[in-house]
């Protein structure tokens, strides 16, 4: 039984996507598969998977026909995994050679339906830890399971930090949202809401790094990722009202905007802040 399926989209990363492949390949964890979704590439990424592949017989490709977005790539890779626990990674970042290993034993080990993990940010001038844990922690309480999900600037959405019993993801029917530049962040919050207990893991990272060209740090489609970004947040503030769900503070606020030179207003479908002199 593969004890780890590995998603990692495909999408116009020729110049990052051998690190994230060799970071992969060497992993200490042998009981795994690496699937590669291309999503309709114009460059040389997947012809890169694809020597890859020809080398290792645990690569499992997929290639779509047309440009589908990140969430319906990683559905699709759910959908086949044969992975007692599934971990998704971005294709240009890359993992410690020893990640699926710790992840996988802590998770077996304390019986965990996630497992997450630090997350090492690297900038062009410094590196910063984004999500850091100096221990083992665990959490069943849902204030916890928040708590313990949770990154330097206050939010839980990093999906690509973690592995999740596949099980769970199936019987509970999550998947990603489609045709959203924030596909992360329902899924977060229901795989949180849903599972038995969440454990943190110490001693390894993800290396998550900053790509200019990223579907996110792109100035393609901004009024597209603004209306996301709306739709998105209003439904996990519905969803978060309808379960009894304590958000942070600053998830209670869809957008905001400046009202004076003074005043801020952050605005929500529940609550709306007037701060003066921030």
């Amino acid at each position: 039984m593969v004890k780890v399926s590995i998603i990692v989209p495909v999408y116009n990363v020729e110049k990052y996507i051998s690190r994230c492949l060799n970071s992969l390949i060497n992993q200490t964890l042998d009981d795994i598969e690496i699937i590669c979704v291309n999503d309709c590439s114009t460059d040389n990424s997947f012809e890169t998977v694809k020597e890859y592949a020809v080398k290792d017989s645990r690569f499992v490709l997929i290639e779509h026909e047309t440009n589908q977005g990140q969430g319906t790539a990683r559905n699709n890779a759910i959908n086949i995994a044969a992975g007692e626990y599934i971990a998704f990674i971005d294709s240009d970042d890359y993992v410690d050679i020893d990640y699926c290993e710790k992840l996988y034993n802590t998770a077996k080990k304390y019986d965990a339906d996630i497992v997450t993990t630090n997350i090492l940010k690297h900038k062009k001038r410094y590196n910063r830890y984004n999500v850091f844990y100096g221990n083992i922690r665990e959490a069943t309480d849902l204030t916890d399971k928040i708590n313990i999900c949770k990154d330097n600037k206050q939010r839980f959405f990093n999906a690509t930090n973690k592995i999740f019993r596949n099980s769970f993801l199936k019987y509970n029917k999550i998947l990603f949202q489609v045709g959203c530049y924030f596909e992360d962040v329902m899924f977060m919050m229901k795989t949180i809401f849903a599972a038995n207990r969440i454990i943190s893991c110490p001693g390894v990272a993800y290396h998550y790094i900053e790509n200019p060209s990223s579907t996110v740090k792109s100035k393609n489609s901004v009024e597209k990722k603004k209306r996301d970004h709306f739709d998105v947040y209003t439904e996990l503030q519905k969803y978060a009202n309808d379960k009894k769900i304590c958000l942070p503070e600053r998830l209670n606020y869809i957008e905001s905007y400046y009202k004076t030179p003074f005043i801020k207003v952050y605005r929500g479908i529940f609550v709306t802040k007037y701060t003066l002199f921030g």
